[in-house]
Formats: C-alpha cells, structure tokens, sequence
C-alpha cells in the first residue's frame, strides 16, 4: 500500500486517524550511525497534505534502522523489543558499544 513519511510521530498517528487507517503500521527509522549521509527533502509544499511534514529520503551509503514500530489497530509498541534485539546483534558480532549504538 502507499507510504507516507514525516519526521514528526503526532503527526503520522494523526494522519493516520484522519485517513482512517486504523490497521496501519508506523516504522521509527533512524540512520545508522553519523556515516550514512542520509538526505532529505522537504515535499510538503508539494503534497495535498502539507501539513503532515512529509518527506522524500534518497542517497544514503549505509542502511536505516528500525528504532521503532507501532501497530495503530492495537496500539502496540515494539520499541523494546526492537532495542533488546539490537543489543543482541551487539553482543552476537562481539560489537564494541559506543555512545552511538547505546541509545
């Protein structure tokens, strides 16, 4: 199904509300460290909804990663999990822990 992206979490449950999307998945992601280059651009002048922020990622030399996700029909939130997994692929590749990967 289609995709939207917006920087800001109110407004994707809002988006989410007023569309009626209430089975929909929100994704949390992040780049992967300070090396990724990830770029931005701003389509919200360009969107029938400007006022939802969105925004077109493109470029980027390293993958983004899931910092979250969010089921909105049960409200369910799999932040922790998603952490405790993380660490796990820490602790599974002997990766040092920096101030970057412990948030």
């Amino acid at each position: 199904g289609p995709t939207s992206t917006t920087p800001i979490l109110e407004v994707a449950i809002k988006s989410s509300i007023i569309h009626e999307v209430n089975n929909g998945i929100l994704l949390e992601l992040v780049a992967e460290n300070e090396y990724s280059y990830l770029k931005s651009f701003n389509c919200s002048w360009l969107s029938c909804y400007g006022n939802e922020c969105e925004e077109l990622f493109f470029g980027g030399s390293r993958p983004l990663k899931f910092n979250n996700i969010r089921i909105m029909e049960t409200f369910e939130n799999y932040g922790i999990y998603i952490k405790a997994l993380t660490l796990f692929n820490y602790v599974i590749k002997a990766t040092e822990l920096t101030k970057l990967n412990k948030s």
